[in-house]
């Protein structure tokens, strides 16, 4: 394998795009002026096969080897070389099928740095290895003879030569593999002595102790039966002690009854004793009442009087009861419709049913006086004929009697005196209620005929609104109408407020200072991605959120550029593509799954549903869609979300997050 061709873009002192063609298969020579690029050419070589000493390539970092450093607004180096391969006995490993193979390496700016071969991307260790399998190690001391250094390659040691032979032949790749499978195995070791040294002073000494708390517990498992055993003794005890009792009690229950019988028999012969006595009673009784009938018909003359005059007087009370009670619903009805004269109606109501109770009060005081008096009248008279009897029924002389009655009549007299009077202050009051009731009645119909004619004129407006062509239900239809619109131009409102703040939100956040590289800035995350589908476009919202107005930048170092010049306009997350972390993929087992279980169409991985349209913006997509599960509705993530064979986080439709 040799080299046929090189291609130069941006690297050192080639701004432009330089090919060199028709390289020797075995002697190749460069010439030319003083600083018209020989080593530059040299170096391309070195840097494309990995030097780690940038010294030898007459730099001190990688961005030297950029045309003016950057500074002439071209911001990467790309150098690629073209072998020929048709040698397959001199193949790298994996290459035997290309007769031709491009090994390509490119540096930006930003420290940026990549190898592609055949137009793939490929790690630096691997393409170490594609190198070192032909037998060119640019890092080995002796691979790159520079002036000067001939002579000391003459008088190497023989191990030096050996070492020399080892790298030219290509065993010397396997020594360096078998140093670094020697390394890992050390480092194996020692995680392994790490291990048994936790197992053996955590592990061991936490599993003796379960061990003992696991006798401890067997020993309590028992200690339990043992108290549940005893405990069945103790209730089987207690049930016989109980029995004992019982028969006891009935024994002394069956005392007791017969106790009891014998009472029995004892009352039934007492219950005879005392029918014998009642029935000496009944006729001791009839012969007192054969001998008191005739002042019982007397008596019950004068009761049947009494009852007759109460009677009377009971009707002339309703009477009045009625009377006030009409008087009332008047004032009710009067108060229900002015409310003025309710007010004066209600304070006259409240006086005159005091009064009335006073007078009625007063009619009682009377009535019980002329009782009284005519008691008296009674007393004296049998008085005068000689049959007085006190109310004890013990006998007095005349002359005293006649004594007490005339006291009694006089002060009955006096009572019944002042009751009059006060009947007759009564009556006053009452006929001044009847006047003030009769003045507020006069107020009513004032009040009444007012009424009448605010009620003409609310008709005469109605009618007025009747000839005028007023419709009620053509009304109510405008006015639901005019609601619908203020609802809808309320939500247009809404819709153009958000649409504002979605545009603001997408507004380019950043002050560009002269000279500014705008190819750093990607743009936002949002603007990157492509859906693809769109069914899902609601469930991929809700899992990307916020993040989607992210700005993307390309490295680390833009990002610290702007927080540091403070070029942005507003606050904003700033995402650089070199920091960017990604979680791990969702297993495609756990969708395969996911989909037999709600169904093929139902289901997907979020990160599947999109796609961007520079492959080195994959970390973005995987960012803000990575290890997520989308799906139709709620029901459908949940069972997704908690199967135990998936349990990923899972976003639907209808905005729930499981």
């Amino acid at each position: 394998m040799f080299i046929k061709s090189i291609e130069l873009d941006g690297f050192k002192s080639y701004a432009r795009r330089t090919e060199i063609k028709d390289f020797d298969p075995l002697f190749n020579a460069i010439t030319g002026l003083n600083g018209s690029g020989k080593s530059n050419i040299l170096d391309s070589i070195c840097f494309l096969l990995g030097i780690s000493q940038l010294t030898q390539v007459r730099a001190t970092s990688l961005n030297d080897l950029v045309y003016k450093n950057g500074q002439a607004g071209i911001t990467r180096a790309t150098v690629s070389i073209t072998f020929d391969n048709r040698d397959k006995e001199k193949s790298p490993i994996g290459y035997h099928d290309s007769d031709k193979i491009v090994v390509t390496r490119q540096i930006n700016v930003n420290g940026k740095n990549k190898y592609m071969i055949n137009g793939v991307h490929a790690q630096n260790n691997r393409v170490a290895d594609f190198f070192q399998s032909v037998g060119m190690n640019i890092n080995n001391p002796h691979f790159l003879i520079m002036q000067g250094r001939v002579t000391k390659v003459m008088n190497m040691k023989p191990m030096e030569i050996l070492s020399m032979i080892e790298e030219a032949t290509g065993t010397r790749m396997y020594e360096s593999k078998k140093d670094s499978c020697t390394r890992a195995i050390e480092k194996k070791q020692l995680k392994y002595n790490e291990l048994t040294k936790i197992l053996n002073e955590d592990l061991h000494p936490q599993i003796e102790k379960l061990k003992g708390d696991r006798e401890s517990y067997m020993r309590y498992q028992q200690l339990t039966r043992e108290i549940e055993h005893s405990q069945k003794f103790v209730i089987a005890f207690k049930y016989h002690s109980l029995d004992e009792k019982l028969q006891s009690a009935d024994e002394a229950k069956a005392r007791l009854e017969a106790e009891l019988q014998n009472a029995r028999e004892e009352e039934s012969r007492l219950k005879e004793t005392q029918a014998q006595s009642e029935a000496s009673l009944k006729n001791m009784m009839e012969q007192n009442e054969a001998e008191e009938g005739t002042q019982m018909a007397e008596n019950e003359a004068k009761l049947k009087h009494l009852r007759n005059t109460e009677a009377k007087k009971l009707g002339e009370k309703k009477a009045e009861q009625d009377k006030v009670k009409r008087h009332q619903q008047k004032t009710e009805k009067l108060k229900k419709t002015v409310n003025n004269t309710e007010q004066t109606i209600n304070a006259k109501e409240v006086a005159r049913e005091k009064m009335q109770n006073a007078h009625e009060s007063n009619e009682a005081k009377m009535k019980a006086a002329e009782e009284d008096y005519n008691k008296a009248t009674n007393m004296l008279e049998q008085l005068r004929v000689g049959t007085a009897v006190s109310a004890d029924g013990s006998g007095k002389t005349m002359a005293d009697e006649a004594i007490e009655k005339r006291q009694i009549v006089s002060t009955k007299e006096t009572v019944l005196k002042t009751t009059s009077a006060k009947i007759k202050r009564n009556n006053n009051d009452i006929n001044n209620l009847k006047r003030q009731m009769t003045k507020a009645s006069s107020s009513y119909n004032a009040d009444k005929k007012q009424l009448d004619k605010v009620v003409g004129e609310l008709d005469k407006v109605n009618a007025e609104l009747d000839q005028g062509g007023f419709n009620e239900e053509e009304y109510a239809r405008m006015s639901t109408r005019h609601n619908n619109l203020e609802n809808q131009y309320e939500d247009l409102k809404s819709q153009e407020t958000r649409f504002y703040e979605h545009f603001n939100r997408l507004e380019d956040p950043l002050r560009y200072p002269p000279n500014f590289d705008r190819r750093k800035i990607i743009g936002f995350a949002g603007k990157l991605i492509r859906v693809q589908k769109k069914e899902f476009l609601p469930a991929l919202e809700k899992t990307a959120g916020g993040k989607l107005y992210n700005l993307v930048v390309d490295s680390s170092a833009t990002a610290q550029y702007i927080f540091k010049n403070k070029l942005l306009k507003r606050r904003i997350t700033i995402l650089p593509l070199d920091k960017l972390s990604v979680g791990r993929n969702v297993d495609p087992r756990k969708i395969q799954k996911a989909k037999s279980l709600v169904g093929g169409p139902n289901a997907e991985a979020a990160v599947n549903c999109v796609s961007v349209d520079d492959p080195e913006l994959d970390i973005v997509a995987k960012f803000l869609f990575g290890g997520i599960i989308v799906t139709n509705t709620n029901n459908m993530a949940s069972s997704i979300c908690y199967d135990r064979d998936i349990k990923t986080k899972t976003i639907s439709n209808d905005g729930g997050v499981y």
